[in-house]
């Protein structure tokens, strides 16, 4: 489940920050993570079930909310947590390592973002995705919210790009996984088409949600920050399975580092 975080872009990201607020969720239906962690100034309520039933392949049967490597070492850091209503074995990761009474201060927003990148960074303002034609910082300038489909999907193939909209931004592809690229989205309000199975990027908002389907979860590679409310209304028929799996990836990172933050230099002049 996302979190909320202290972006500081003007630094090399952390990567392995899972933000966002304590989400809503529809009944029965619960999230996972992996290679991550969880940070909220608001309580985490998630509803492991007894008999977790892995998403994919990436995904194993340990009734945990974070996973992965090092038998799931991300730390959940929340003002209260309650993940034991169905499972009473159920844990934070395999450590069993939380934080509670945890209260952030978050000061970035997908506003903030923008005036930093447009007063730090060159970047180019389109109005059709067809202008984008290679690497680098994209701020949406047309008319209506941009959607991003099974027919322009392929514009971030191969290419590492920052996409900004002052507006929402829709993610409708089927899958969003761009060959060859890395993707990140700075929005107020990006929302997941009820038909996305799988988004490949970083996601930043002060809103998201997954769409509203009851039997196709959704599972995002990369990283999701959200600032204020993330409504997951996603649910498979069996609800063993996460509706929502966070898969972090930390190359997108790396490979959006020009884009997402500053780069400093010290030298010494020599005789």
């Amino acid at each position: 489940a996302p979190a909320t975080p202290t972006l500081t872009p003007s630094k090399s990201p952390t990567p392995t920050k899972t933000p966002t607020p304590s989400p809503t969720t529809v009944p029965g239906a619960w999230i996972k993570l992996k290679n991550a962690s969880y940070y909220s100034s608001s309580g985490l309520t998630d509803n492991i079930p007894l008999v977790p039933v892995a998403y994919d392949g990436d995904d194993d049967t340990n009734p945990y909310f974070i996973i992965g490597a090092d038998n799931g070492h991300g730390l959940v850091a929340v003002s209260s947590i309650n993940l034991t209503a169905i499972n009473p074995n159920a844990k934070p990761n395999g450590t069993d390592r939380s934080a509670s009474g945890y209260k952030g201060i978050f000061s970035m927003t997908a506003d903030s973002f923008k005036a930093y990148a447009t007063a730090r960074k060159e970047y180019r303002s389109i109005s059709s995705l067809s202008s984008i034609s290679a690497d680098g910082i994209y701020l949406w300038a047309g008319e209506s919210p941009p959607t991003i489909d099974d027919t322009n999907k392929n514009q971030f193939d191969g290419r590492k790009v920052v996409f900004i909209s002052p507006g929402s931004i829709t993610i409708k592809a089927a899958v969003f996984s761009p060959s060859g690229g890395s993707a990140a989205f700075v929005s107020p309000s990006i929302i997941f088409d009820k038909d996305t199975r799988e988004a490949d990027g970083i996601f930043i908002a002060n809103e998201m949600t997954t769409g509203e389907n009851s039997s196709q979860g959704l599972k995002v590679v990369g990283n999701i920050y959200v600032r204020d409310t993330f409504v997951n209304d996603r649910k498979w028929p069996n609800n063993n399975v996460p509706s929502l799996f966070m898969v972090f990836d930390q190359n997108k990172f790396l490979d959006l580092l020009p884009y997402l933050s500053t780069v400093g230099y010290e030298w010494k002049q020599t005789q």
